[in-house]
């Protein structure tokens, strides 16, 4: 156990030299029109980031659970890299950067801790005697509700679904959002996205079952053609991933490791002028600086404007009246004010939405709380089921939080729709439980 930790804290330390070296040598150089600057504040106030950056590991437990990886998501992607790039690019003084950086190790520290609290797991899976029986059951209705729904996308969306490259899928966006749909297609979309395909995936990997995978990789690339959603493509690559890391003793240990090398690879290998060169920008500002890159400006504009004292969510903002949202999403705003183009919506994590935003750096504890109070009663409902079908199932919701609002990946991200799925699951098995010898 200790060992584990030892390696885990040695492989944080590392990502995060490498990351280091990549913000300063490319993102500091080559993105600084956009606010990556390199304001050096010396060389202990870098120690004591680096310190803070492995003191939440102290906390994180090694075990199964539906929730740890979508945890060591938040861990190694969004919090690492933010202590790194808010340091940088603020122009705010030592002191409130300390605090800032404080408050984003603690609220670290709560969510490990939720995913060790009250659970007790055995060391292996627990059997049961109508576990495949009832997975199978899923998964039957899964591909009968993917079949209809894709014929139902193509009979609205015939005419405007085409495969457009990445950049040009704000056009395909244009055309479909012209379409006039009811309501239910947009919902049912979202099910086919973060419920649909993740299981599907999911349970083909993990049982060995090809007919699964190729219908949820066939979902996905629809979902694409027909909305132009990167997230339709990103999601089944993570589950692959996600797979592969499930496999392994030390799952957070993996991350880290996948994460430096890709990271090294991108900080030694040049990439201007060629057509990877849009991959390293997605890698390393759009995937491991965002998070820091949207805390520093999202504090930085709410300060100076005023909080949203959380109207921006739907069922608040019906009740209260927010003046600064002025009929804009949080994103935006953030677009229309540094690039003068509302339709660059910024859209950020659920720290930064449901936090920074809403009352500043100390209401970012008030999302940390509720997604704990999520996880705890997740890990409780999923105990005795496969872990692996979990986390997979569920990593839609991580993907969504670590860009939208809390709310946003509880209902369009499929965390409650799948919530529900796993009550009727765990009630159903609970009935026929088997315990391990």
């Amino acid at each position: 156990m200790l060992l584990s930790k030892v390696k885990q804290i040695i492989a944080a330390l590392i990502f995060l030299v490498i990351f280091d070296a990549l913000y300063l040598n490319y993102l500091a150089e080559t993105f600084d029109y956009v606010g990556f600057y390199n304001n050096d504040r010396g060389l202990s106030f870098r120690i004591m980031v680096y310190f803070l950056s492995v003191l939440p590991l102290a906390f994180a437990a090694n075990n199964n659970t539906a929730c740890t990886f979508g945890i060591n998501l938040i861990y190694a992607v969004t919090f690492l890299p933010s202590l790194l790039v808010i340091q940088y690019m603020s122009s705010k003084d030592n002191l409130y950067i300390l605090m800032f950086s404080l408050i984003l190790t603690a609220n670290m520290i709560i969510l490990f801790g939720a995913n060790r609290l009250l659970l007790m797991r055995t060391s292996g899976l627990t059997n049961y005697v109508s576990s495949d029986i009832l997975y199978r059951k899923i998964y039957k209705i899964m591909k009968i509700s993917v079949v209809a729904i894709i014929c139902i996308l193509v009979i609205y969306f015939r005419d405007s679904m085409q495969f457009v490259a990445l950049q040009d899928v704000y056009v395909l966006r244009e055309a479909s959002g012209e379409i006039q749909i009811p309501k239910i297609v947009g919902y049912l979309n979202l099910f086919l996205t973060y419920s649909c395909i993740p299981f599907l995936i999911g349970y083909g990997l993990i049982y060995k079952r090809n007919l699964p995978i190729y219908l949820g990789l066939i979902a996905s690339l629809v979902v694409y053609a027909t909305f132009g959603s990167k997230i339709a493509l990103v999601i089944p690559i993570a589950i692959f991933i996600l797979h592969k890391i499930l496999s392994n003793k030390n799952p957070l240990l993996a991350l880290l490791v996948i994460l430096s090398l890709v990271s090294f690879c991108l900080l030694i290998i040049d990439l201007r002028g060629t057509p990877f060169e849009i991959l390293k920008s997605i890698f390393a500002w759009r995937t491991l600086a965002n998070s820091g890159w949207m805390l520093e400006k999202y504090d930085e504009f709410f300060m100076i404007h005023g909080y949203t004292y959380w109207t921006h969510i739907g069922i608040i903002g019906r009740f209260m009246e927010g003046e600064i949202t002025e009929n804009l999403q949080l994103g935006q705003l953030i677009g229309e004010h540094y690039f003068n183009d509302a339709r660059a919506n910024y859209s950020a994590g659920f720290w930064i939405s449901d936090g920074v935003a809403a009352v500043g750096i100390l209401g970012i504890f008030v999302p940390t709380i509720v997604l704990s109070f999520f996880i705890i009663t997740l890990n409780a409902l999923t105990r005795h089921l496969d872990y692996r079908l979990m986390s997979i199932w569920f990593i839609g919701l991580w993907l969504v939080i670590m860009n939208a609002p809390l709310s946003v990946g509880l209902i369009g991200g499929g965390g409650l729709l799948n919530f529900l799925w796993v009550a009727i699951i765990s009630a159903t098995m609970r009935k026929h439980r088997v315990i391990k010898t």
